[in-house]
């Protein structure tokens, strides 16, 4: 019988080892793999439901406002923005709110009038965000004067910043005071597209006083302009600015004076009512009211 050699029986016991180690440690590795496989799908699985989620809720809110996008502002919600336009408590603890760009005052020859009463001149576009945080502030504090019989929804254009604001158009709106005539040209569209040209008095205005053509643009009599929205539609620009609300949602908060829409939209009305108070001579009682004059502190 041939003798057994010890070194050769050693040297395969140590491999043998070493085999067990390797299958051991790669085993290890295979359950270190899948757990960190577990955790990751999970992670994906919990993103996925969440941006579901996000996104349906996004699309409703999205969609019933688009879907009432044109349609006439009813007379009941009519009557509750007149209400809320002259609310004085509510406009003197609101002031001038989050306006942080109000009208600027321009050197002018003669009032702008119109049928013999001064005028106020809106060129906007229905598809601009900033024009729909504006109009709000502007038709409420026309609203201080007057009154729209004829008013229809709006919403901006859903791939523009603020995405799908719940606001109006001027566009075949109807508005009637014996203080103040009210003229206004939406020159473009929901799609960005122009479908109007402003008048030549609009021309002339925008070559004086805003030579960059911005929108919005208000002139309060030749005797202040406005370009540009005087507060922002909202804190986050990818987001549906006004927080996001319907029409009735916006006018429900406007009894909230801590809310940020509240800050703006009733800022904005309370700044436009002092500029329009300039403009005729504060011949009206709206005048003597005190966030009037907080506003042209």
């Amino acid at each position: 019988m041939a003798e057994e050699n010890p070194h050769h029986t050693h040297a395969e016991a140590h491999h043998e080892h070493q085999d067990h180690q390797h299958a051991h440690q790669h085993q290890n590795r295979r359950g270190i793999s899948k757990y960190y496989a577990h955790i990751a799908l999970i992670v994906i699985i919990i993103g996925a439901a969440l941006a579901l989620v996000y996104s349906n809720g996004s699309k409703s809110a999205n969609t019933s406002v688009l879907q009432q996008k044109g349609q006439a502002v009813p007379q009941q919600q009519l009557a509750e923005m007149y209400r809320i336009a002259n609310n004085q408590s509510l406009a003197d603890a609101v002031s001038v709110g989050t306006v942080n760009l109000p009208p600027n005052q321009v050197v002018h020859q003669s009032i702008l009038t119109s049928g013999g009463k001064p005028e106020v001149v809106y060129v906007g576009g229905d598809f601009c965000p900033y024009c729909a945080v504006t109009r709000w502030g502007l038709v409420l504090a026309l609203m201080r004067f007057g009154n729209f019989t004829s008013l229809h929804y709006m919403v901006s254009n859903a791939s523009d910043v603020y995405p799908t604001t719940a606001t109006f158009t001027f566009e075949n709106s109807s508005y009637s005071s014996g203080t103040v005539s009210f003229s206004a040209t939406e020159v473009y569209n929901f799609a960005e597209q122009q479908v109007r040209n402003a008048t030549p008095l609009e021309i002339g205005l925008m070559n004086s006083y805003n030579s960059k053509g911005s929108i919005p643009f208000i002139d309060f009599g030749n005797v202040s302009v406005q370009m540009g929205a005087p507060a922002s539609p909202g804190s986050n620009p990818n987001a549906p600015g006004l927080g996001g609300k319907d029409w009735a949602g916006i006018i429900a908060t406007l009894n909230d004076t801590g809310s940020p829409i509240t800050q703006a939209i009733i800022g904005e009305a309370n700044v436009f009512t002092a500029q329009i108070c300039e403009m005729i001579n504060n011949s009206s009682s709206v005048c003597s009211q005190r966030y009037v004059r907080a506003s042209l502190a």
